[in-house]
């Protein structure tokens, strides 16, 4: 973390004369805090949505303020010492302020699913992360009608920062825009999902693009009443008995009515070995594109591991699939959702009005900028990316960890 990016990026807004930044403990924890000169005082919502477009969401300030001159030290260096501390929150816990704020909240609730959360708390100290915040401001957009993008989040943070955020601007409530996909001979696939098809075609390994993970079990597995559950999640889901394959000239879903699925019990001697059973490359063409096995720890823990290809999940998708595959351990049944082949009909249906216009935008920002960036490499670029890379390690000397001023780097 370089305190310095922080007060360049501040320094880069075109009222701000100066700028510093310090990290400093606040209740129990480290908090970044921007300092900022101006001729005139801005709006603190303002600076953070401006620092949330321009830097990764952890160098996101947790508050700005307002100097009239940054203090120095004699020999010009910026004396944090005397930047003052922000005040605490003499109105912790507060209440809602209207029925925005009260919604706002609502769905912060839902998507960390914790009560305990108040107009002033922060998302992301509450459990929030880059990966929720995609299904919160999903949310926000289907209630309020208006687009956000995660860097919003990361600036207000709370209910009431988002409220103030929004100011006036609302639109009508989305009312379940997306209607169930029809039961034909093949799907449509998402523009991502055909990104995704064809890298899996050039990635000889099979490898890149599987997402394995492992959950420790508490207890003893029921193993048939396990595999059971993970039967009737792929007999629920369609997309779990989805195969891609090329049809007439295209790319095409096609959803099988029974995928066959087995839960085995592996032997190895490490984490490592019983994966590698699981990390064999997948066939498109034939469902499921999920794998599950059991195996025990040489301590005698039990491990639940899991291996799809990212051709039908994604890192917000796994907490779901584990919740369902719960109920369904339960001996319950998910409620009806929507799937991601009723998005892709969607877009398939869609007349592209919005996408055409933002393509319109980003090939005129774009025209003449150069196709392939030429860098001069050490060896030859393949034609082919292969996937393949090396580790580096470096070794930083202690001196290194004090962080210079932004003045001593100029």
């Amino acid at each position: 973390m370089e305190p310095q990016e922080i007060a360049a990026c501040l320094s880069r807004h075109p009222e701000v004369t100066d700028a510093a930044a310090r990290a400093l403990e606040q209740n129990g924890q480290m908090i970044l805090v921007g300092y900022y000169v101006s001729s005139r005082p801005l709006s603190e919502m303002e600076l953070l949505t401006y620092t949330a477009a321009y830097l990764p969401h952890y160098m996101v300030p947790a508050r700005i303020l307002r100097l009239d001159a940054i203090p120095l030290t004699p020999n010009g260096k910026v004396n944090e010492r005397l930047l003052p501390e922000p005040s605490l929150n003499e109105e912790a816990h507060l209440q809602p302020a209207g029925q925005r704020q009260e919604e706002i909240l609502e769905i912060f609730r839902q998507v960390l699913n914790t009560g305990e959360l108040y107009a002033d708390s922060n998302y992301f100290l509450c459990g929030g992360n880059s990966l929720n915040a995609m299904e919160t401001i999903s949310r926000i957009e289907e209630r309020f009608g208006v687009r956000l993008m995660i860097s919003d989040l990361y600036a207000c943070r709370t209910a009431k920062g988002l409220d103030e955020f929004l100011g006036g601007e609302t639109g009508e409530p989305r009312e379940e825009p997306i209607p169930a996909a029809p039961m034909c001979a093949g799907d449509p696939l998402t523009a991502t999902q055909k990104s995704l098809y064809l890298q899996s075609c050039l990635d000889e390994s099979g490898r890149a693009y599987q997402m394995p993970c492992a959950f420790a079990l508490s207890g003893e597995p029921d193993i048939p009443r396990l595999e059971q559950a993970f039967q009737a999640l792929i007999a629920d889901d369609p997309l779990f008995r989805t195969r891609f394959l090329p049809l007439e000239g295209d790319l095409a879903a096609l959803v099988d009515e029974t995928a066959a699925f087995q839960l085995p019990v592996l032997t190895a001697d490490s984490r490592e070995e019983a994966f590698s059973q699981l990390l064999r490359p997948f066939d498109l063409s034939a469902a499921p594109l999920l794998r599950a096995a059991l195996w025990k720890e040489p301590s005698g823990r039990w491990l639940l591991l899991v291996n799809i290809h990212h051709i039908i999940s994604d890192g917000l998708s796994t907490p779901l699939l584990m919740e369902r595959l719960n109920t369904f351990f339960c001996g319950g049944k998910p409620a009806p959702h929507l799937s991601c082949r009723d998005y892709a009909w969607y877009c398939a249906r869609s007349d592209g009005a919005e996408h055409r216009a933002d393509l319109a935008y980003w090939k005129e920002r774009l025209s003449g900028v150069p196709t392939l960036l030429e860098l001069p490499p050490d060896r030859p670029r393949p034609q082919v990316f292969d996937f393949r890379g090396g580790a580096e390690t470096l070794v930083f000397s202690c001196l290194l960890y004090t962080s210079p001023s932004p003045r001593d780097t100029r």
